[in-house]
């Protein structure tokens, strides 16, 4: 077959979230993912609020947003239907598989030396290997260093693992480093 090319890229305009037909301001959108369909989305607001379109973002359902601050949101790139929702002002990390209708907390970030999380600056979701998902989140940890830690969802006995597994990165972090982003690479095992 002969090569078509892509039509015209272009930006347009779309109504955000809102419970009474007004536009929010855009600052108060603290983040959004996209699901692998291309037309979910899910948005945190900074006022606890997560919403979700299903048709690419021309029309909004609010949903109940776990714990007391939904600040980070991510999909995971093979189910439109798990998400990870995360509080930073309690660092708990929350997990839907039903597209945002009921979620279960992972418990407070903390490693095995159980330091709390002070920060998580992001969240991501792995695609499905033999029945789990991996749930990586990065920040940084009580004492200022950089923090990168991942769930085994749908283990047999699920965990919370320290991506560093307890060294310090080979001496490539020192306290005053923090981890802002956090990705699987698309050919993640």
């Amino acid at each position: 077959a002969i090569p078509v090319s892509a039509g015209t890229l272009s930006w347009d305009d779309e109504s955000l979230p809102s419970t009474s037909s007004k536009i929010l301001e855009g600052d108060v959108v603290t983040d959004m993912a996209i699901g692998p369909d291309g037309t979910t989305i899910y948005v945190t607001l900074a006022n606890n609020k997560l919403y979700k379109s299903t048709n690419g973002g021309e029309t909004w359902s609010s949903l109940t947003a776990p714990g007391t601050a939904a600040d980070l949101v991510s999909v995971a790139p093979d189910d439109t239907d798990m998400l990870v929702v995360v509080d930073n002002s309690t660092q708990i990390v929350y997990v839907s598989t039903n597209g945002g209708s009921s979620f279960t907390s992972l418990g407070i970030l903390a490693d095995g030396s159980d330091v709390e999380a002070a920060n998580i600056n992001d969240a991501t979701i792995s695609r499905e290997l033999s029945g789990k998902h991996y749930i990586g989140v990065a920040g940084d940890d009580d004492g200022g260093s950089a923090s990168v830690h991942y769930f085994n969802w749908g283990a047999t006995i699920p965990e919370l693992l320290d991506a560093a597994n307890g060294t310090d990165w080979n001496g490539a972090i020192d306290t005053a480093d923090t981890a802002l982003a956090v990705a699987f690479s698309p050919n993640f095992p």
